[in-house]
């Protein structure tokens, strides 16, 4: 509790004395505290692996079914592919404001629903999402960007975590346009009985976002 009220104290203290040190305040606070909201639209490009029959693939008849002769089992890679749609609502909170720049967080959580467009039919299902970001603002010419670097929580039928990096291009009235991507790969992984483990289940996640901030 101590912990939370010191750190919402240093909050106040800064924004005060970012305050002072601009007298037109036009400029600097164009990036204000306030509630965000966007809808977006991912990709997630999946790397699937499993054992695959790639022996002779001769077959006899036994009984009323063909079995393989030889059989021989490799590990394989499989593409595919799943799309998801989110709504999202957050909060922005400026740490530092200047007239040229500022920096802060954005915290958000949203729902939405994710589908297989190739290979992954049996992961469709409704997604609760939970990005975080830290970012630094530029709008001192008339390109106004945003930058921002976070990590993301993704509760689905197959739920995962990323690290996100992304970019917000400023429009007027408050919108804004974004592109983001995973800055790694999620990772399930397989365990087998000598010990080694190997990757069965990789993905990442990029995106477009459309964001208004009131």
């Amino acid at each position: 509790m101590k912990q939370t009220l010191l750190t919402c104290l240093i909050f106040i203290i800064v924004n005060f004395y970012s305050e002072a040190q601009h007298k037109n305040k036009k400029e600097w606070q164009v990036d204000k505290f306030g509630f965000i909201a966007s809808g977006s639209y991912g990709i997630l490009p999946i790397q699937l692996s499993g054992l695959t029959d790639v022996g002779s693939k001769v077959s006899t008849m036994v009984g009323s079914q063909w079995v393989t002769e030889r059989p021989e089992y490799a590990i394989k890679d499989t593409s595919a592919l799943m799309m998801n749609g989110m709504v999202h609502l957050g909060i922005n909170i400026p740490f530092y404001r200047t007239a040229t720049w500022s920096f802060g967080a954005k915290v958000n959580a949203g729902i939405g629903f994710q589908r297989s467009r190739k290979a992954a039919e049996g992961l469709n299902g409704f997604v609760l999402d939970f990005p975080q970001f830290l970012y630094f603002r530029n709008y001192k010419n008339k390109l106004d960007y945003t930058i921002l670097l976070g990590y993301k929580y993704t509760y689905a039928p197959l739920s995962y975590q990323l690290a996100l990096g992304g970019i917000d291009f400023n429009l007027k009235h408050n919108k804004a346009i974004r592109l983001y991507g995973g800055l790694n790969e999620y990772k399930y992984y397989r365990y087998f009985t000598d010990g080694r483990t190997e990757p069965a289940f990789r993905l990442r996640e990029f995106g477009l976002a459309y964001v208004a901030s009131f």
